[in-house]
């Protein structure tokens, strides 16, 4: 007599239940089978406390960058950079000092400036290579050159109004631009047309 009050209107026990169950293995799934390669212990305990963060909502950002180390990175391209990347970085430390309550007007103000201002340097090779009179193979390193430092810019841009949380997230996966990560050039091209 007791099975039968443990049914439900369907003859199943577990139809009460099922949306919870869903919704459990969904987030159980998410968490545990997060690659579907084998890996070790070790980063799978890493994987796993990385999504239980972003769940929680501690670990989070968003940038246009492409996995993988970008191969037509030159030296050169490296260094400038790295020039960049610490100047940004100075200039966000002294612009939240001196500027607690609106540092992010600012700094913001400075990158458009800054995209706009490398805009301008690129353009005369965007038309020369346009014109086709130029061998394009010879200006393709100074041309990507310039697109990762738009995309870099970009970068820092967004990732400073997502806040500190976001920085630390990206500092951690190593996803910088001016770290040598791939620029994504279908969103590029999407915003800025080459």
């Amino acid at each position: 007599m007791e099975s039968s009050v443990l049914l439900t209107v369907d003859g199943t026990y577990y139809s009460r239940n099922q949306e919870a169950r869903q919704a459990y293995q969904r987030v159980y799934n998410e968490l545990h089978r997060s690659s579907r390669r084998k890996v070790s212990k070790k980063v799978k305990r890493d994987m796993y406390s990385t999504k239980r963060r972003e769940r929680r909502g501690d670990r989070s950002y968003f940038t246009h960058v492409t996995p993988g180390v970008d191969r037509d990175r030159t030296p050169d391209m490296a260094a400038q950079e790295e020039q960049r990347s610490m100047f940004y970085l100075e200039l966000r430390g002294f612009l939240e000092e001196d500027h607690p309550d609106n540092w992010l007007e600012y700094f913001k103000d400075r990158i458009e400036r800054d995209i706009v201002e490398q805009l301008r340097l690129v353009q005369p090779l965007l038309d020369l290579l346009r014109s086709s009179s130029a061998d394009s193979g010879a200006h393709s390193f100074e041309l990507h050159g310039s697109r990762r430092i738009i995309a870099g810019l970009r970068q820092e841009l967004e990732l400073a109004q997502q806040g500190v949380r976001a920085i630390a997230a990206a500092a951690e996966d190593k996803a910088f631009i001016w770290s040598g990560r791939r620029v994504n050039r279908r969103k590029f091209k999407q915003e800025y047309g080459w």
